[in-house]
């Protein structure tokens, strides 16, 4: 397996594949896209972004958007997707073994999902070690009992 950095021209396609592998789980919840191709621009487009598409054996099988501070080395796991054909197969670990393996001098990861996402819980937190650190809502309103705006927010403390 190998991550292959990605230019600007391809941040399109890499958009459409987070839509559609992000829409997986919300099929029985809503029509509507979970993320924005303007707020997949805008994590793809910062200025410590480092995009890549994640490959076996020359075979895309999904990407990773990461936001890399050279200063403080606390990183954020940004965009995360494995595409569903590739899924229950260990790539999503793999994957992230070597994100840890690429930035060895990372001190913290960070990284958010929604709350209903079952399978990203147990994979960040069984899998990866990441500790849930936080439950916050978009609005910042926590009377609002609209589920999909209702995220976990994750922490990695590496040890170096």
């Amino acid at each position: 397996m190998e991550l292959i950095e990605i230019s600007s021209d391809e941040f399109f396609n890499f958009a459409k594949d987070v839509q559609n592998t992000f829409q997986i789980s919300l099929r029985d919840k809503t029509d509507e896209n979970v993320i924005t191709i303007d707020e997949i621009f805008k994590s793809l487009e910062n200025k410590n972004a480092k995009n890549f598409y994640v490959y076996d054996n020359g075979v895309k099988i999904g990407g990773i958007c990461l936001l890399i501070d050279e200063n403080t080395q606390h990183n954020n796991l940004d965009l995360f997707y494995i595409l569903e054909e590739f899924h229950n197969k260990g790539y999503g670990f793999k994957t992230w073994q070597m994100v840890e393996k690429t930035f060895p001098k990372t001190k913290v990861w960070t990284t958010t999902t929604p709350y209903f996402e079952i399978r990203n819980i147990h994979f960040y937190v069984n899998k990866c070690g990441f500790k849930i650190v936080k439950l916050s809502n978009l609005s910042d309103k926590f009377n609002n009992i609209e589920e999909l705006e209702w995220f976990f927010d994750f922490e990695k403390i590496m040890n170096n």
